[in-house]
């Protein structure tokens, strides 16, 4: 038995690939072509901030935070700091629905001149079916990562 620790990149372990990005690349465009419908002139206009969700996205499918359900077009998000970890049942992931209606989004729309930040949290509010309370609790990263899967929910 070697007692050798497997190796690190600059003190961080390598990323789990549960996904290739072939596949995972695949799987994205799939749903924002079939699910949600985007027109692919938005997809390919080069955006930088479009561009960079891709990227993100797909990395994040690569390394299983997202996983998408070909047959539901839900997105599950398994979330690197579950929300409230101190108490008995954590919430460890959230399912985006496939879809977010205009009423839906009102109904959790508490404010009344959101911000892009606030349009996102509420977004992943009415997606997810959670309450805002919970949502805010979310740590920074999981929220940024979610953020950057609710930017194509805001694409027509």
């Amino acid at each position: 038995m070697s007692s050798e620790k497997p190796q690190t990149n600059s003190g961080q372990k390598k990323p789990i690939i549960k996904v290739s990005k072939e596949q995972a690349e695949k799987e994205f465009y799939k749903w924002l072509y079939e699910v949600r419908r985007v027109k692919e002139r938005l997809i390919d206009d080069k955006n930088p901030d479009t561009k960079e969700a891709i990227e993100n996205v797909i990395a994040n499918i690569v390394d299983g935070t997202f996983k998408i359900d070909n047959e539901t077009g839900k997105i599950t998000h398994k979330l690197q700091f579950p929300i409230g970890e101190e108490f008995d049942e954590p919430i460890e992931q959230l399912v985006y629905a496939p879809r977010m209606n205009a009423d839906a989004f009102h109904k959790n729309r508490k404010f009344k001149n959101p911000d892009d930040n606030t349009r996102m949290i509420v977004a992943i509010c009415t997606l997810s079916g959670k309450n805002l309370g919970l949502i805010n609790n979310m740590e920074m990263s999981d929220l940024i990562t979610a953020t950057d899967l609710m930017y194509f929910y805001f694409l027509g």
